[in-house]
């Protein structure tokens, strides 16, 4: 029996001198999730750090028989976790579309510290933790997960990478395994060149020290720990920084 597909589509707005955010869309095969019951979440704190400010009047969510009415709850799940939830008016007939654009967070130096999960700019992209910014339906079923770029709202050169890969990505899992990954797009610098391979690191910034020397060695630590771990050519052995 085929697992039921989780199609997600994502197209980062990028301008000359302004960077809107990210379009997000995504199709999830058959919920049929009944009225009044949770249809989405994504948590307004995680580790001290806010989640968008997504509210119900952003989202557009539609399946065959139309648009659904939503219902926001917020509701603490645990000291560093709130989580905000969206209700439908009614029972889901067959596929969802979920749609909104996720807008980067306004950070400065007065901005309180705390783990960089927020989707953030910089000069040339973005960046974020997919918990704090993607709004995803409450179930612990397994999906054929599918994630495709769209591009042509950015500057040529712009590459897009998650924690998965770069580029097209097609994973067995749930909706955690997206909420848990992150996602950069923009002019994306890599070691290797291509980020082909099972170790690849990231940047956007140039920063002040050799970037590829760092994850030079950071690749060495990576083979250690899979060779310990007897991991060495299996698909959980694969690392994005």
């Amino acid at each position: 029996m085929s697992l039921p597909r989780f199609s997600l589509f994502l197209s980062p707005l990028i301008r000359c001198h302004k960077i809107d955010g990210l379009r997000v869309r995504y199709i999830i095969e058959q919920p049929a999730i009944p009225g009044g019951r949770a249809l989405l979440q994504l948590p307004w704190t995680v580790g001290g750090v806010p989640g968008m400010p997504l509210g119900a009047a952003d989202l557009t969510v539609t399946d065959n028989l139309g648009k659904l009415a939503l219902t926001q709850h917020d509701k603490p799940t645990s000291t560093s976790v709130g989580m905000r939830r969206w209700l439908a008016d009614r029972d889901t007939a067959g596929d969802l579309v979920v749609e909104y654009l996720a807008t980067p967070r306004a950070v400065d130096e007065s901005t309180q510290m705390g783990p960089l999960f927020d989707l953030r700019t910089e000069p040339g992209g973005l960046i974020g933790a997919g918990v704090t910014f993607l709004a995803l339906p409450v179930t612990d079923r397994k999906h054929d997960i599918t994630l495709q770029w769209d591009l042509s709202g950015a500057p040529a050169g712009t590459r897009a990478s998650t924690s998965l890969g770069e580029g097209p990505i097609r994973i067995t899992g749930t909706v955690k395994e997206v909420a848990s990954s992150f996602y950069a797009a923009g002019q994306l610098r890599s070691y290797p060149d291509d980020a082909r391979g099972p170790f690849a690191m990231y940047w956007i910034t140039e920063p002040n020290f050799d970037p590829a020397a760092v994850a030079r060695l950071l690749h060495q630590i990576y083979l250690g720990m899979c060779c310990f771990f007897r991991e060495i050519g299996r698909a959980s052995c694969r690392e994005r920084v």
